[in-house]
């Protein structure tokens, strides 16, 4: 080659980078400069293009790009047509089950060779699907009783092994029956089966809890209000590293330092602020650890000894006690988050220094008028505005 080859990124009308560009680059993320990104793409096309004429293969690596996106169009063709017959099908087999007096979920136990037998004789035919789905049931029931080992090693391993109790597994052999709920189009989620857009089935949240937290970093006899706050910020810091990798991250901690709250908003990208409101009387009833036991120092606990800086502008507000079950407080969770992970979401400022302290609760400040907040009650209602009462005391 005489000199070195230039890419320039196509209707940009860009700088050319230069092929010999040095770079470290073994891959490539949405978030590494442009400029490299541009030369990695440069050496994997003259790679390809070198093993195809090693290979005496007449196309070239933008050839061979060609071929492979039609092909992938093809392919998501053939799987939507399927689809759309699947789909067809299975509506005609519901509605002849409702002929015959069956439901959707009685006619999925049925098979096609029985359909294919039926002569349009309404007993008859009644009486032919209701055997079938019942022989159906029979062999479901046999299924649900079979197991096998999640990593087959061995085909002697069908008659006998051993499952370890905390073995992974994220395949149940639940069934649901349920509405379905568009959430994109507004459904309410609660109780149904929630369709959400461009959603990963397979991918679990990351539950990080304030006290294992404590543990892993070893910060276990610091309770001062600079250390919280210190470790509030540790906290919050580490699940932006976690949510930019592409996790949902739930943290369950108390953090209640307006700082951090202001940092997170700023921060974090699709950050959803959820306020436990407990009253401090009872707080004390389910103390199990003694933290807020009266006949112990009380100097570091918050709330009581700490004042607590409650969220200004939390999205949502949950009464966490009394006739609010643990249910329904985590329909209202996740209904708020929804809405909120639908909604366009705004980038984060990735500013690391520390934001200005706002006002402390008992300051006399409010909240802004078109505030966020909604609260969860122990039965559905509208969401309506917290009022600027301080929160009592205790509240995490």
């Amino acid at each position: 080659m005489a000199g070195p080859l230039t890419f320039t990124e196509a209707g940009t009308g860009s700088n050319p980078v230069s092929a010999t560009t040095p770079t470290t680059l073994l891959t490539w993320a949405y978030n590494d400069p442009a400029e490299l990104v541009i030369a990695w793409v440069h050496r994997r096309v003259h790679l390809v293009d070198r093993l195809m004429a090693a290979h005496r293969l007449r196309a070239d690596a933008r050839g061979l790009l060609r071929f492979v996106r039609s092909c992938v169009a093809a392919r998501e063709h053939a799987k939507l047509e399927f689809s759309r017959l699947l789909s067809d099908a299975l509506a005609l087999v519901c509605s002849i089950g409702d002929r015959l007096g069956f439901s959707p979920d009685s006619m999925s136990f049925t098979t096609i060779d029985t359909l294919r037998t039926l002569s349009g004789e309404p007993s008859q035919d009644r009486r032919r699907v209701g055997a079938a789905v019942e022989r159906g049931k029979d062999r479901y029931a046999v299924t649900l009783a079979l197991s096998a080992p999640t990593l087959l090693l061995d085909e002697n391993e069908l008659h006998g092994f051993v499952r370890l109790h905390d073995e992974p597994n994220d395949l149940t052999q639940d069934r649901v029956v349920a509405r379905v709920a568009d959430v994109d189009a507004g459904d309410d989620p609660r109780g149904a089966i929630a369709l959400v857009k461009a959603a990963d089935p397979g991918r679990r949240p990351v539950l990080l809890d304030g006290d294992r937290l404590r543990e892993a970093l070893g910060a276990t006899g610091t309770f001062g209000k600079a250390d919280r706050l210190e470790l509030a910020m540790v906290y919050a810091r580490l699940c932006r590293l976690l949510s930019e990798q592409g996790h949902t991250v739930v943290c369950a901690t108390i953090s209640l330092h307006h700082q951090v709250h202001a940092w997170n908003r700023t921060s974090i990208t699709r950050y959803v602020e959820v306020l436990l409101d407990v009253p401090l009387e009872e707080l004390r009833r389910r103390d199990h650890k003694g933290v807020y036991d009266q006949g112990t120092d009380q100097r570091q606990v918050v709330g009581v000894g700490l004042a607590a800086e409650f969220p200004l502008e939390p999205d949502l507000i949950v009464d966490n006690h009394g006739p609010t079950s643990p249910r329904r407080a985590a329909e209202c969770i996740f209904t708020r988050c929804l809405r909120v992970m639908q909604s366009p979401a705004k980038e984060a400022d990735h500013d690391d220094r520390d934001h200005a302290a706002l006002p402390s609760a008992g300051s006399g400040s409010s909240p802004p008028a078109a505030s966020r907040r909604f609260r969860c009650h122990s039965t559905p209602r509208s969401p309506t505005p917290r009022s600027n009462a301080p929160a009592a005391p205790g509240s995490s």
